[in-house]
């Protein structure tokens, strides 16, 4: 078993340190996407207006149709 499916229970198993470790993570990793220079995260997500090129439709279908702030 490995990536989501070992992550699942984490917290059943590990405690709630594990799952506020999870969310640092997370955290941590956001944080990079959002300062990376080439990043086009922070249009994904409405933090900046998003270039004539970057065509962002395709992506957020995947995540439905709620507002901007919803993906971040």
């Amino acid at each position: 078993m490995g990536g989501h499916e070992a992550r699942a229970g984490a917290e059943q198993r590990l405690g709630p340190a594990a799952e506020e470790a999870d969310k640092e993570l997370v955290r941590a990793r956001v944080a990079v996407l959002n300062s990376y220079r080439w990043s086009s995260y922070p249009a994904y997500v409405g933090k900046v207006k998003k270039p004539d090129w970057l065509s962002t439709e395709s992506i957020r279908q995947l995540f439905g149709s709620g507002p901007v702030e919803s993906f971040r």
